[in-house]
């Protein structure tokens, strides 16, 4: 049993270091002159995710999110969706959230119509969103077999 609680305490040292890097990373990010203009996303937004540097914790933050969903470890999942949130900002979150349930709501109503059409441009879609670095896939079930069992 010292096995797995040394896995668990490695799990949280490596979750502790995330979030002081993200705090980190947001504190310089406000401390940081302005002056970007028009052509600077502002941060948040869904713009600003969309050109997150290669470098940057973003891409590591969701395959933790979506392996601690794989595990059922809530508590580690609320840890990386924060990590994440303080990166990208709420904003960002909330829209890539609110797009993934209409594009299933609007999937759902295709179905019910019968449109093949409308249903293939909406799964398209939410394979898309569940993309494994999709920030969708950090907050919302991406499971393929249920994308699957759609078509």
């Amino acid at each position: 049993m010292s096995g797995s609680r040394a896995f668990l305490d490695g799990r949280v040292i490596a979750l502790a270091a995330i979030l002081a890097v993200a705090g980190t990373a947001c504190q310089a990010a406000v401390a940081a002159p302005g002056g970007g203009g028009d052509a600077t996303p502002a941060p948040g937004t869904v713009q600003a995710v969309k050109r997150t540097p290669p470098n940057s914790h973003v891409p590591g933050l969701i395959a933790n999110a979506r392996a601690a969903q794989r595990q059922g470890d809530s508590r580690a999942l609320r840890g990386f969706q924060s990590a994440l949130t303080a990166l990208v900002g709420q904003a960002a979150v909330s829209a890539a959230r609110t797009d993934h349930a209409r594009v299933l709501a609007d999937l759902a109503a295709a179905d019910a119509i019968g449109d093949s059409h409308a249903r293939a441009d909406y799964l398209a879609q939410l394979l898309a969103m569940c993309e494994p670095g999709g920030l969708v896939s950090a907050f919302e079930s991406c499971d393929t077999a249920d994308v699957a069992s759609a078509r």
